[in-house]
């Protein structure tokens, strides 16, 4: 995304970064479920190097297509806070779903609400691989009330804590990537 450009010189890890050009990605589909209603839209727009900090940031909305019973959006972004590579990454998201349910089940309105920070920084890096280490919080609210009357059915709030480590290489006509996470709630 970020043309990325690894090298190890001496014990000097070398990042040659070449931000690419804003983008654009629109799509529509008719696979949702029929109580939130079959089609739904998504846009997505990403810029980068907005900053002195090499960012790469993509801002999508997605919405029911004929009416108001889905809809959301995301903010993410990842940024070099550091020469030497230390990496920072943030995705903020929020979706809402309004099912129109057949009798005798309640129409309910969900919200989600998602926050999750990330650090991460090259273990090793090569002409061809990439590995880092990363680590993160994130916290997941999720609220379901029914329709009429308001009243609050159910409220999660999670909060976990992520600790992995990933590797990734390419090879003439091979792309690999390895991703290990643990994962611990708080």
């Amino acid at each position: 995304v970020w043309g990325v450009q690894p090298a190890l010189v001496g014990d000097v890890l070398v990042l040659t970064v070449e931000p690419a050009r804003p983008w654009l990605y629109a799509s529509a589909q008719n696979l949702s479920g029929e109580t939130v209603g079959r089609w739904s839209a998504s846009a997505t727009v990403g810029v980068h190097g907005l900053t002195p900090l090499y960012e790469n940031t993509q801002l999508g909305v997605f919405h029911g297509l004929f009416d108001d019973r889905q809809r959301g959006v995301q903010l993410t972004s990842d940024a070099l806070l550091t020469k030497g590579g230390l990496g920072g990454h943030i995705d903020l998201s929020w979706f809402q779903e309004r099912p129109d349910e057949r009798p005798p089940n309640a129409d309910t309105i969900g919200t989600t609400k998602l926050a999750r920070i990330e650090l991460d920084h090259p273990i090793q890096a090569g002409p061809t691989s990439l590995s880092r280490w990363r680590v993160g919080v994130e916290a997941i609210d999720q609220d379901t009330e029914l329709a009429v009357g308001g009243a609050p059915t159910l409220k999660d709030r999670l909060r976990v804590a992520t600790v992995g480590v990933e590797a990734e290489g390419a090879r003439t006509d091979l792309r690999w990537r390895v991703d290990l996470s643990a994962r611990q709630g708080l």
